[in-house]
């Protein structure tokens, strides 16, 4: 890596950036000196103290699952608090802004189906204080698996489905013999 910076090629090279062309998608890399990187804006002043809220992430994802499908095209949204694009996100991979959730709600959606197959947990539950799960827990796994079983079937990725079969077979036979569970 060249210590130099590209501007002056004379100070050394503090700075490095790494930018990706949104066209081609291609990474740019830029060695800058902190004066030059200042100056081309690529150092900006800290952004202000983010405001203190309390958020629950569970409750925003689930109101966010309701209200998808808003029609908007998500490129040209731009959250009012922050100036924060959908583009912007999809680069850093966090948000500017307690108010960047409910301007990309459905942006938001799209990318948890995506990356996790759903936008409620569906992991295991947590056990009740006598170390069992609740009935209701396991009626919720049930249709997590099954739904995840047909995924998977339509996908014709029959191998990772028959081993869901067989959990929700296990899970059933549980549900059936409560005591034993």
């Amino acid at each position: 890596m060249n210590n130099i910076c590209q501007y002056c090629k004379k100070a050394r090279a503090t700075v490095h950036l790494t930018e990706i062309d949104p066209d081609s998608n291609e990474p740019h890399e830029m060695h800058l000196c902190e004066e030059c990187a200042r100056d081309s804006g690529g150092i900006q002043k800290p952004p202000p103290p983010p405001k203190v809220s309390t958020i629950s992430f569970t409750t925003s994802i689930v109101g966010l699952a309701g209200k998808a499908g808003s029609g908007a095209s998500s490129s040209k949204i731009v959250c009012p608090d922050c100036g924060m694009t959908n583009q912007e996100f999809r680069l850093k991979g966090r948000f500017g802004c307690v108010g960047c959730y409910d301007v990309f709600e459905e942006s938001l959606v799209a990318l948890l189906e995506k990356v996790h197959g759903a936008t409620q947990y569906v992991g295991p539950e947590p056990v009740s204080a006598e170390g069992s799960r609740t009935a209701a827990a396991m009626e919720q796994e049930l249709v997590d698996l099954r739904r995840r079983m047909n995924r998977l079937v339509k996908n014709e990725n029959y191998e990772e489905a028959a081993h869901l079969r067989d959990q929700i077979v296990e899970l059933e036979q549980q549900l059936l013999e409560p005591g034993d569970g």
